[in-house]
């Protein structure tokens, strides 16, 4: 089975609960990172992402299926995305949170499956991608200005780039907000 399969297939509810005990403790964070850790420290970084898929793979799933005007174009980034998590688990630095890896990872998929299919709107939407990702990534996924932050920078991330990514962003949203919010425009 390759990975998108694997992904595709861990992602379903019913299934996602089987796959790891992890699970079976609810949503819980913290366990979720131990249970990845430890994965990873085994050598065994197939579990650490089996984990991390039935952890946040629907979530993450869904953020595409919402920033991507299509949904075969979400399913595509979203099976490349845990191709390229298999790898960045290997040397995740743990600098954020595992589920937000997962966000970046998938968030910078998308832009190269944007930048590589000559894509830089999204077409039928009123607002460029990245400004979508960063309303969904803020008011529907609640992840804070330096977790949004990170999801935009490509490595390394220095805490300076953090730094100035994250005033960036809460800059952008504020224009973003006020765009939105003028009459006959943005929406």
């Amino acid at each position: 089975m390759s990975h998108v399969e694997f992904a595709q297939r861990a992602s379903h509810p019913r299934i996602a609960g089987t796959l790891s005990p992890v699970i079976a403790m609810g949503n819980n964070d913290a366990a979720i990172e131990e249970a990845v850790r430890c994965a990873l420290a085994a050598g065994d970084p197939q579990r650490a992402l089996s984990n991390t898929i039935a952890a946040y793979g629907a979530e993450v799933y869904g953020f595409l299926r919402a920033v991507m005007p299509h949904g075969q174009d979400a399913r595509l980034t979203y099976g490349q995305s845990i191709e390229v998590l298999l790898h960045e688990l290997v040397d995740f630095d743990w600098q954020t949170e595992l589920r937000v890896l997962l966000y970046a990872v998938a968030r910078r998929q998308a832009r190269r499956d944007r930048e590589s299919r000559g894509d830089a709107s999204n077409a039928g939407q009123h607002l460029p991608p990245e400004d979508v990702e960063l309303l969904v990534l803020r008011l529907d996924r609640d992840l804070s200005w330096r977790q949004i932050a990170y999801t935009s920078l490509e490595a390394p991330i220095t805490e300076d780039a953090l730094n100035v990514e994250e005033v960036r962003q809460r800059a952008r949203f504020v224009a973003v907000r006020r765009e939105l919010s003028q009459p006959g425009e943005g929406g």
